[in-house]
């Protein structure tokens, strides 16, 4: 037998052995263990590849003494264990910023990290997602939670724009107040940031049903502040956010500007980060660009990981429709055709793409059609679809402006300084903002390369000048007509 195969049984024995492993959950198994393989043994040392680093640095981390366990209990003695990642094969990186948890040391780490692609058959967030409509999970002192028991990890549909987020979480429920602390995560709406960031307090809660967890929108904790405040009880409100194990907020974006509430939540987050609680914070965007938000509340956020959810491409948007329908008792025979037209018509917002096919479904019912059909689908999402809509892009703005001022698009991109050029590139990058979905990264990349801070710059010069100039509110609005 070859050593490579020698290698590989050996390590297929030691997984049965993990797998069995009651300290192991099934999807931890199936997510850290089995994308794995042994490519080398000999008596000092078995090195196991993996698809990427982050699964390899986890796995050293986290469950070296459960591998070496099994390895024991295998081969009979101790061997030296070596990770390795495959990452020839792995054809996008994405980059993650880290840093060192004490704010006395202000290092700042940047982890380069790759992760598989999971084949799972998980649904995204549902499309009612009004978590007071649905039932609440108790711990075994009555702690109300907040949870949705519907947003676990098995039923999260993994694909491009979510796996690096879904690793990450999973990781964080594993070992919560550790490593990844805060957990940042970001991106826009409907793309399952509160699925995920509730998959961890409920994978926390059925590991230790002990543990407090509350789950609260940014919205809730401001009015709860109000509340308390204005009945003089705050002691009662600190009580309820800082005696907890796992804080969770949703939407944090809206402490901007809140002065008064983001004092409240810094000293809320210091208590129990210093405590070695574990916070998870989503937001439409990264901190660096929250409006008016505290420098030390900022960095805080900063801290641990910060991490993206973007759209879905195509083939998770149809994973994400056949799990709909399978979960949620619809017809079940929709044709792949049908099906990859509604997701081609929905591709930036999950909720949407459900909605789709809720209402291609719903018509076929109210009109009496046993079978949907393509022609069908078309009909239903009449007025509805992509290519019903005016789609803005930001190369739609460049062109529109370029044309209106009489100027190049290139010229917009350029580094030039002169005005009023540069009064044009501002009012390009404000519009850009103000009628796309784009990050301020993602404008920056398409304005010849620029940091988010000169867009920033760009969008408050704009705002500004629109408060006292006429001339250039109504250019704003021609340019609005045109687009």
């Amino acid at each position: 037998m070859a050593q490579s195969e020698l290698a590989q049984n050996i390590w297929l024995q030691t997984l049965d052995y993990i797998q069995a492993n009651e300290k192991i959950s099934q999807t931890s198994f199936d997510n850290w263990f089995s994308k794995t393989k042994a490519v080398s043994l000999n008596q000092d040392e078995i090195i196991i590849e993996t698809l990427d680093s982050f699964v390899s640095d986890w796995l050293k981390n986290k469950f070296s003494e459960i591998i070496q366990e099994a390895l024991i209990h295998v081969l009979g003695a101790p061997i030296h264990m070596r990770f390795v990642a495959k990452e020839n094969e792995i054809k996008k990186t994405q980059s993650i910023i880290s840093s060192d948890i004490p704010e006395s040391t202000k290092e700042k780490k940047t982890m380069k990290t790759i992760v598989p692609l999971e084949k799972q058959q998980p649904r995204q967030e549902p499309t009612h997602t009004n978590h007071f409509l649905q039932p609440t999970l108790l711990s075994d002192n009555d702690f109300e939670s907040n949870l949705n028991y519907h947003y676990t990890f098995e039923n999260f549909v993994v694909g491009g724009g979510n796996r690096l987020a879904y690793n990450i979480a999973l990781a964080v429920s594993e070992d919560p107040g550790s490593r990844y602390n805060p957990l940042f995560i970001y991106g826009g709406s409907g793309l399952g940031k509160t699925h995920l960031m509730q998959a961890i307090g409920n994978q926390i809660h059925s590991e230790n049903p002990n543990k407090r967890i509350l789950y609260v929108t940014c919205e809730d904790f401001v009015n709860d502040f109000i509340s308390n405040l204005s009945k003089n009880n705050m002691t009662k409100f600190r009580n309820k956010y800082r005696d907890i194990d796992i804080l969770l907020v949703d939407d944090i974006q809206f402490l901007a500007k809140k002065e008064a509430m983001q004092e409240e939540f810094f000293h809320t987050f210091n208590h129990l980060y210093q405590n070695g609680k574990q916070l998870v914070l989503t937001c439409d965007t990264q901190p660096s660009e929250i409006s008016k938000l505290t420098d030390r509340l900022r960095t805080r956020f900063e801290w641990g990981i910060m991490v993206d959810i973007t759209v879905p491409d195509l083939e998770t948007r149809m994973a994400i429709l056949q799990r709909k329908l399978t979960a949620d008792n619809m017809i079940e025979d929709v044709p792949n055709n049908v099906i990859e037209y509604i997701a081609a018509q929905f591709d930036s917002n999950i909720r949407e793409l459900e909605g789709g096919l809720s209402r291609v479904v719903a018509y076929s019912t109210m009109f009496g059609k046993n079978d949907i059909t393509l022609e069908l689908a078309i009909e239903a999402l009449k007025g509805f679809s992509k290519s019903q809509q005016t789609i803005i892009s930001i190369y739609k703005v460049q062109k529109v402006v370029s044309s209106y001022f009489n100027i190049q698009v290139d010229d917009l991109k350029s580094k030039k300084r002169k005005q009023p050029l540069v009064k044009y590139r501002h009012i390009a990058v404000y519009l850009s903002k103000l009628l796309t979905d784009s990050s301020l990264q993602k404008i920056g990349k398409e304005f010849g390369g620029r940091d988010h801070t000169t867009i920033m710059h760009s969008i408050q010069t704009i705002e500004s000048d629109l408060k006292t100039e006429q001339e250039t509110q109504r250019m704003i609005e021609e340019i609005k007509e045109l687009l």
